[in-house]
């Protein structure tokens, strides 16, 4: 049952059939591996100062990992992150393994549980991935 609300609620965002060519690489991996944005999705929250210069100070947004070529149960898994821009850390909401590549597939694990903050990593996805989410600023004329 909790599947189904879950997959209910995916689709409610948006998150099936067309949308999933909404997938945009930001980095590749060995493997035919990807890392992928849905920009679509991203809900940033910002602050704005004297100057109209608009701040990021959280972000929300889905995260794809695929890797179709590994010989795993999963091909791909979706992330539900949230960013805090400006302490430098983040959370993983929601997360959700598939059969299939790119999200396609049986869901064959499920959490809905937000995960404890953690501190912004130093690896290459992770640097990638935050400066997507949480770029410095973003000039504006307002």
């Amino acid at each position: 049952m909790r599947l189904l609300v879950v997959v209910m609620g995916l689709m409610g965002l948006g998150l099936d059939g067309d949308a999933w060519a909404g997938w945009v690489r930001f980095q590749e991996l060995p493997l035919n591996a990807g890392y992928y944005i849905d920009p679509k999705s991203l809900q940033v929250d910002t602050r704005v100062t004297d100057n109209k210069t608009h701040y990021r100070i959280k972000t929300v947004g889905w995260y794809l990992m695929n890797f179709p070529d590994t010989g795993t149960a999963h091909k791909s898994v979706l992330y539900h992150i949230e960013d805090d821009c400006l302490e430098s850390k983040h959370r993983v909401l929601t997360t959700i393994s598939f059969s299939e590549p790119m999200g396609r597939g049986y869901p064959n694990f499920v959490s809905t549980a937000a995960q404890p903050w953690i501190n912004k990593e130093n690896g290459q996805f992770e640097a990638n991935r935050w400066v997507l989410s949480c770029s410095n600023k973003e000039e504006t004329n307002k």
